[in-house]
């Protein structure tokens, strides 16, 4: 009985049986490549770019221009690295992690504050430095789980025949 359940709750499910899938030979060998450093560095231009420059140059406007760089720099470095799903959720990670830390840190600094400009100090730096965890660990999330790749792994071989005779040696080499 249980085998008859077995075998109609295989036939009902849709998957072809075993002997019908093809063989598909062996499997190429892959190795995974991680590139973890260059989004790190893509997140430290962004963040030179969002804080040492608005206070070397004081316009505030590069803050926005090192964000723009913080959500899209790291997501290109998984593009150049041609992996496509890890731009993407690169870029999710930026937004949702990256995003809530700035808008919690933004909560922070405006609800918390009611009094004058003594009271505020704290709730200001204290907002900025929820924002900048919150711009760290998206950063840390990308770097540790998202910038790898499988790649396959290509061996060349390489066969060498040789001879000798009284004329001198012969050496032949085939890749």
């Amino acid at each position: 009985m249980i085998a008859i359940a077995l075998l109609l709750a295989i036939e009902s499910s849709g998957l072809p049986p075993a002997d019908a899938v093809p063989d598909t030979g062996p499997q190429p060998r892959v190795e995974r490549v991680r590139y973890s450093g260059q989004t790190v560095a893509a997140d430290l231009v962004a963040g030179g770019v969002m804080l040492l420059v608005p206070i070397i140059t004081h316009e505030p406007g590069f803050v926005t221009l090192g964000l723009v760089a913080f959500a899209v720099g790291a997501p290109f470095v998984h593009l150049a690295n041609d992996n496509p799903r890890g731009a993407a959720f690169s870029f999710l990670d930026r937004l949702l992690i990256g995003g809530g830390g700035i808008l919690l840190g933004l909560v922070v600094m405006n609800d918390f504050c009611t009094g004058g400009f003594d009271p505020c100090v704290n709730y200001v730096v204290g907002g900025l430095a929820v924002m900048g965890a919150g711009l760290f660990v998206a950063s840390a999330v990308d770097a540790g789980f998202l910038a790898w790749r499988d790649r396959p792994v290509v061996s060349v071989g390489v066969m060498t025949t040789g001879r000798s005779d009284r004329g001198g040696v012969a050496l032949r080499i085939r890749f």
